[in-house]
């Protein structure tokens, strides 16, 4: 499960500009539309998502909006037991670290600074496995201040 997760992530980032055939594609789920905005359209999987994925939601830019590819997250079912040791071995040993607020549903988080944008990894509280991934590829950033990409 976790390398069928990883394999999708990978194949998310390689696949910018989002598209909703592309991520329900890579997904293996089909995504509908919800409520949008002037600036994002919205859209979430209709199902529960393919094991280790419970949802999908893809938010993509509209003609009106400045920001560039889009956001996908991936809920993840803690069930797949994905460690942050698993995240590191594959993704990298040096993300940044973060702690949300006390209520948070998330113990910690690791963010991948890239040149498209951020790729993060949310860990629940007490188990600390994965429950969530965002690709929020909406802001470029100067090639000198990225790390290359996985």
């Amino acid at each position: 499960m976790k390398a069928a997760l990883f394999r999708a992530i990978e194949a998310l980032i390689r696949q910018r500009p989002f598209t909703v055939g592309a991520v329900s594609r890579i997904t293996q789920t089909t995504l509908r539309a919800l409520d949008s905005n002037e600036y994002f359209a919205t859209f979430m999987s209709d199902r529960e998502a393919g094991a280790p994925m419970r949802e999908v939601e893809l938010r993509i830019p509209t003609p009106a909006s400045s920001k560039k590819d889009g956001i996908a997250i991936l809920t993840v079912d803690a069930a797949a037991r994905i460690t942050p040791e698993a995240v590191t071995e594959h993704f990298g040993s040096r993300p940044d670290f973060s702690v949300p607020e006390p209520a948070a549903p998330n113990e910690f988080a690791y963010t991948y600074k890239q040149a498209w944008g951020d790729l993060s990894f949310e860990f629940a509280r007490g188990t600390r496995y994965l429950i969530s991934v965002a690709i929020d590829a909406i802001e470029s950033r100067p090639a000198a201040s990225a790390e290359p990409a996985p």
